[in-house]
């Protein structure tokens, strides 16, 4: 009997084992990894496809524009990249958009691009590391972007000088780099920060989709996944919060999160709106899904932002 308990243990912790280790590399690792093969996709939704062709039109009107291919170095030497779409007149005042999970700066803001471009902003779309075109092979969930982030903001100021006016813009995983760098020593020059659908904390969004998608024991498999991400990307679930950051800052911040969002619920933003030390403004777009606030209700969406940006820029 005991022997067969200590067997039943051991293949339960090898289980375990397992699963946290494909956790990890499945959300982790650049090129995703899957177990039994790529799953079909299910049918995109309507909003999901109408982001995809303003997207793609909003990359064939910015080949009319004039656009600049931007790097820099991170600080442990990764070279990150950017496209930087020029204001229609020099200025110094400068958007600095932040992508969502998988993928990349163009095609998560191309379709706002002529809306920054009209309202007479340099427009800096980043490539998170591990994404796009830029260096790296771990993705790290906002809490290592938001290094990359302050780097990108020197290299703002440092070309544009006393000119330069920065405003932060993150969507999805974006935004929660966005509220993590909030909290670190950000030159002067950044004015505001804008949100979209940000999660509150990684180890909350890791439990709420674990617990949506798994039947396995979260707590211990995200544990030992929590475990694996400290000794290869230097940092805990519990540690990357955008809560924590957030105490710390005094920056205005307007909040945007889609009344249906699934994925990152909405109870999240209001965690984080209650986080922040700084001037807060809210919007919940109703009926819209995960990041696609922009097209269930642009006008308000654009509206919104206008606003806060004049305000603060």
């Amino acid at each position: 009997m005991k022997r067969i308990v200590k067997t039943g243990i051991a293949a339960g912790c090898a289980v375990e084992l397992f699963m946290s280790a494909y956790l990890f590399l499945y959300a982790f690792y650049r090129e995703k990894i899957y177990l039994l093969g790529r799953k079909k996709k299910d049918e995109a939704s309507e909003d999901w496809n109408t982001f995809l062709r303003k997207s793609k039109e909003g990359e064939e009107w910015m080949k009319t524009k004039e656009t600049e291919s931007i790097s820099i170095l991170s600080e442990e030497g990764l070279r990150l990249t950017a496209t930087m779409l020029w204001a229609p007149r020099q200025t110094g005042k400068t958007v600095i958009a932040v992508h969502g999970y998988r993928g990349n700066g163009v095609r998560d803001f191309a379709g706002s691009a002529a809306f920054y471009h009209e309202m007479g902003f340099n427009l800096l779309m980043i490539d998170n590391r591990a994404h796009g075109k830029s260096e790296g092979k771990w993705i790290g969930f906002g809490w290592k972007e938001k290094n990359d982030i302050q780097r990108w903001c020197e290299y703002v100021s440092d070309r544009f000088q006393n000119e330069a006016q920065i405003a932060l813009v993150g969507v999805s995983m974006g935004a929660a780099s966005v509220m993590m760098a909030a909290g670190e020593a950000l030159p002067s020059q950044v004015k505001c920060i804008v949100e979209d659908c940000g999660y509150s904390s990684v180890w909350d969004q890791f439990f709420y989709l674990y617990s949506n998608y798994s039947k396995f024991p979260k707590y211990l498999t995200l544990c030992m996944t929590s475990g694996m991400n400290k000794l290869i990307n230097g940092f805990t679930f519990k540690e990357g919060s955008s809560i924590h950051q957030l105490k710390k800052n005094k920056r205005p911040v307007l909040f945007i999160h889609g009344g249906a969002d699934d994925f990152v619920p909405t109870k999240m933003v209001y965690d984080v709106f209650s986080a922040t030390k700084g001037e807060k403004r809210l919007l919940i777009v109703e009926g819209a899904g995960h990041a696609l606030s922009v097209v269930k209700d642009p006008e308000k969406y654009y509206g919104s932002i206008k606003k806060f940006l004049c305000d603060f820029i």
